[in-house]
């Protein structure tokens, strides 16, 4: 059993692609952003939408529209159902919740929010790891977020008003797809090394891209003193 266990987690291992990470040249900063139960990618918009605008990928080009003159946008996936609801503990949510662990909840949802300044600031409750990614790996993360939403048009506003919204996936939530494989494999499209099974441990994936993938944990501002 030991053994299989060992053989499973070196199968599910991805290697870094060195023709596209670490950077050799010009460079993108990226964060991950984790709040130990779901992660996110942070990337700057002018960026994004750089390589959006190079490659055949009107979805994402149509959900960057709305941010447009942001500084950066927070991309997140989950199942829609309980993404959307209430952050609370209760049997209906729960339910949701199993439901959804299941795979029974259907399509799921790409979150996008846009903001401005430091995203240490802006994301100060978090745990973030800050990655440089290179230009060419940047333009693969496009190709693999356009495969990702279905639809430009938003299913309904976001957890941050309108500096945010859900966008249409085809992809199904389900225990073993979860928001953290999701950020793993748009990493992993860059040329990140990730892990395809362990990824969906919030702990595992922050250790993983600080062990293998060189990322660098950035300490959270210390809170202004009082006047």
């Amino acid at each position: 059993m030991v053994a299989g266990v060992a053989a499973l987690l070196l199968l599910t291992m991805r290697f870094a692609d060195a023709r596209l990470y670490p950077a050799a040249g010009p460079s993108v900063i990226v964060f991950v952003a984790d709040n130990g139960f779901h992660s996110d990618l942070v990337i700057p918009v002018r960026d994004l939408a750089a390589a959006a605008d190079t490659l055949d990928a009107p979805r994402v080009r149509g959900v960057l529209a709305r941010f447009k003159g942001l500084d950066f946008v927070m991309l997140g996936w989950g199942d829609l159902q309980f993404y959307t609801g209430p952050a609370t503990v209760d049997l209906h949510q729960a339910g949701v919740g199993v439901l959804a662990a299941l795979g029974l909840n259907g399509a799921g949802a790409v979150h996008v929010a846009g903001f401005t300044g430091d995203p240490r600031l802006r994301l100060a409750t978090r745990r973030m790891v800050r990655l440089r990614l290179s230009r060419q790996g940047v333009s693969r993360l496009v190709m693999r977020l356009e495969a990702t939403i279905s639809d430009s048009t938003p299913l309904r506003a976001g957890v941050y008003g309108d500096a945010s919204a859900f966008f249409p996936s085809g992809r199904r939530f389900h225990l073993f797809n979860l928001c953290n494989h999701w950020t793993a494999e748009l990493l992993d499209a860059a040329g990140v090394a990730t892990h395809a099974l362990l990824a969906g441990a919030p702990d595992a994936l922050i250790g993983d891209l600080v062990w293998r993938a060189g990322g660098e944990v950035i300490a959270l501002p210390d809170p202004a003193p009082a006047p």
